[in-house]
């Protein structure tokens, strides 16, 4: 049964409140972690250093999103929802594989957590001396440049894509069914990591004390806002999947 036309507008307006509540939320905690420049500059030394919380909680993010979105391939290949394409479910897996990847080079594969030498392949090849392939000459300093292709790829989904099928219905109706495209409210709080992070280089520049150049340090801090938030893009995308999968009618009997 459809819903009725007031049922439908309220359903609306409360979704409007809490995408808008989650937002100002986001959008708070985005601000807050940027504080972490105040810092005296031992501690925040020791937060954005490798292997510390700022890039174990970014590597959290990539682990749990690539779990999250392989929990959701295996939800929509066994009730695939109405809604979504064979191709977007096997879109699923694809974007599970690329995150759990992308977990394991920012931890060098557990490199430094498990004490192992660098394979003798990359020794020579690896710019850091580390197991892990966003730092081979290949990626360093070039149009290949591995921190570059991260930030042109998440900007490129995660916020022109979104405000993109925002702006533009048929766009969003054409792909929806085959790609899992974040709310317009998470769009802008990717934004605002990238927005913030300028804004606090000149904010903090006269009272930060790290090792690292101030705008190294929020640069850090970005990256690992920008992989938490795609964690609960992940999530959200679960939800929605298992939503569908509820909805979706039962097959008819023979």
């Amino acid at each position: 049964m459809e819903a009725s036309a007031p049922t439908t507008r309220l359903l609306a307006r409360q979704g409007n409140r809490r995408s808008l509540a989650l937002f100002l939320l986001g959008l708070l905690l985005v601000c807050a972690s940027f504080g972490i420049l105040a810092l005296a500059d031992g501690t925040v030394d020791t937060l954005v250093r490798e292997d510390d919380v700022v890039e174990w909680s970014g590597a959290a993010g990539l682990l749990a999103g690539g779990v999250l979105l392989l929990a959701s391939f295996v939800l929509a290949r066994r009730r695939r929802p109405a809604d979504m394409t064979p191709g977007g479910v096997w879109i699923l897996l694809a974007s599970a594989a690329v995150l759990l990847f992308l977990a394991g080079e920012e931890i060098s594969w557990g490199q430094r957590l498990f004490g192992w030498g660098t394979p003798e392949a990359l020794r020579g090849a690896n710019a850091q001396d580390e197991t892990n392939l966003h730092n081979l000459g290949l990626f360093q300093g070039t149009q290949l440049d591995g921190d570059r292709l991260f930030r042109i790829g998440w900007i490129s989904f995660f916020v022109l894509l979104p405000l993109a099928a925002w702006a533009l219905p048929r766009l969003r109706r054409a792909l929806a069914p085959r790609l899992l495209i974040a709310p317009a409210w998470m769009a802008g709080l990717f934004l605002s990591a990238w927005i913030a992070t300028t804004i606090a280089v000149d904010v903090f520049d006269g009272v930060y004390n790290g090792i690292y150049a101030t705008s190294s340090a929020a640069t850090e801090i970005q990256e690992a806002l920008v992989e938490l938030l795609i964690g609960i893009w992940a999530l959200l995308t679960l939800q929605r999947v298992r939503r569908g999968a509820a909805d979706e009618s039962p097959p008819a009997p023979d």
